[in-house]
C-alpha cells in the first residue's frame, strides 16, 4: 500500500511540473505573437516630408493609440507607424523608417513595418 501511495505521488508530481511547462510556453507564446504596436514619428526635414529618410521614430506612442489629429490614412504629415518586433529585435531610438527598412533588407531583422498614419500640415 505504501509503494501504491508513493506512485500516486510521483505521479502527481510529474503532472504538475508538466503542466506548469505548458502553462509556461503558453505565456511566451502568446507574448511572441502579440500585434503590432503604435510609435510616434516625426518629419526632421519638412521639405521632404515624404521621404522615410527624414521619417524619425521617436518611441512608443503616447497613450498606444494614436489620436486626434493623427487618425488620417492619408494626410500631409506621417506621425505615426506600426511596427512588429520580433522576439529578439529592439531599436534605438530615435531612428528612421528608412533606417528599419536597411534592417530588414540587409540584416534580416525580424522585424515588420505596417500602417502608418497622419496629421494634416497645420497640425503640430
Amino acid at each position: 500500500m505504501i509503494k501504491l501511495f508513493k506512485n500516486k505521488v510521483d505521479f502527481t508530481g510529474v503532472a504538475v511540473l508538466l503542466m506548469a511547462f505548458f502553462v509556461a510556453v503558453g505565456f511566451k507564446a502568446a507574448e511572441r505573437y502579440q500585434g503590432p504596436d503604435w510609435y510616434a514619428v516625426t518629419v526632421t526635414d519638412p521639405s521632404q516630408p515624404n521621404s522615410e529618410a527624414f521619417q524619425q521614430i521617436q518611441g512608443l506612442y503616447p497613450g498606444g493609440t494614436p489620436t486626434t489629429p493623427c487618425d488620417q490614412p492619408t494626410a500631409d504629415t506621417v506621425c505615426a507607424v506600426q511596427l512588429t518586433l520580433g522576439e529578439d529585435e529592439s531599436l534605438t531610438f530615435r531612428v528612421t523608417i528608412q533606417a528599419v527598412r536597411d534592417m530588414i533588407d540587409d540584416d534580416n531583422a525580424d522585424i515588420s513595418i505596417g500602417s502608418k498614419l497622419y496629421k494634416p500640415e497645420d497640425e503640430d
